[in-house]
């Protein structure tokens, strides 16, 4: 609290966001929570085989996606299958693993070196797009026009949901960063269709939860300043994490978090006393029920 008793928006949050985290914790009881994502309450055991599984879901997705429906040739196999192992085992670990300097190294080395060797698989040049030309300094718009070409080679692809998601995001977000702070119009489709792709992993109950955490996460981040398009994303979103993970703490938490924006959204950012009987209403309205 300031000296005017004005409580600012942030404090606000906290204090929701606190709340929030009590009511689902208290509901679930210690053996249960202690499962939910593999970290904190979780014994050393089951952390273990947590990461094991986020592990052996990565690989599918990334190594054997390649040996079933990449674009392989023995002049680059082997330093291909090197960055995809490296980039598997580092998103394995979630986000804390995936800025690992060892792991980003090996992608970034192997990547380098098969591109050179002539590698046009669509996997390698997105992961080519994200640690080698970057390392190289190159300019937004030309990180934006690298990054736009493998996420639409992976489109057009046989690589599953998650890589498609990711091309088409992170295509987004560089041409977003490129054009500075108007959002140009090609930027909108690569959003819609990481959206779509974000649905077709969702469906999949086998894909585990850090990496639903992940997406979510990272999906409603690049929508948070377009409110129409954050609520379209969410509502489209919600249902399959529902159906597949309610069990699990952090979808409750991504619930709690697009609630709490809607409210602030509804109530508007200014103080207190500033903010109309109608703002009140609405923002309780679109507290949700979390």
């Amino acid at each position: 609290m300031n000296p005017s008793g004005r409580v600012p928006r942030q404090h606000g949050c906290f204090l929701v966001v606190v709340g929030i985290l009590s009511i689902h914790l208290a509901w679930h009881t210690p053996a249960q929570t202690a499962t939910t994502t593999g970290g904190g309450a979780a014994d050393p055991g089951r952390k273990s085989e947590s990461w094991q599984r986020r592990l052996e879901w990565n690989r599918r997705t990334l190594s054997d996606s390649y040996n079933q429906i990449g674009r392989r040739n023995a002049k680059w196999d082997e330093p291909a299958r090197r960055a995809l192992e490296a980039f598997a085992r580092a998103r394995a670990g979630g986000s804390r693993q995936a800025g690992d300097p060892a792991l980003a190294t090996q992608v970034r080395t192997n990547c380098e070196l098969a591109v050179a060797a002539g590698c046009d698989d669509p996997m390698v040049a997105y992961l080519h797009a994200r640690t080698v030309l970057v390392a190289r300094g190159l300019a937004p718009s030309q990180l934006a026009e690298a990054q736009s070409a493998a996420a639409r080679s992976l489109e057009a692809s046989q690589y599953p949901p998650i890589r498609k998601f990711y091309g088409a995001l992170r295509a987004a977000e560089h041409l977003k960063t490129a054009a500075g702070p108007d959002t140009p119009p090609e930027v909108h489709p690569f959003r819609r269709l990481a959206v779509t792709n974000l649905v077709r992993v969702l469906e999949d109950h086998s894909t585990p939860v850090g990496e639903v955490d992940d997406a979510c996460m990272d999906m409603l981040t690049a929508l948070e300043n377009n409110k129409p398009q954050y609520e379209w994303c969410y509502h489209e979103i919600e249902e399959r994490l529902f159906r597949n993970w309610a069990e699990k703490s952090v979808v409750w938490l991504i619930k709690g978090s697009v609630h709490i924006d809607f409210a602030w959204q509804a109530r508007g950012s200014g103080y207190a006393d500033s903010v109309t009987e109608q703002g009140w209403i609405r923002c309780h309205a679109r507290r949700g029920n979390p």
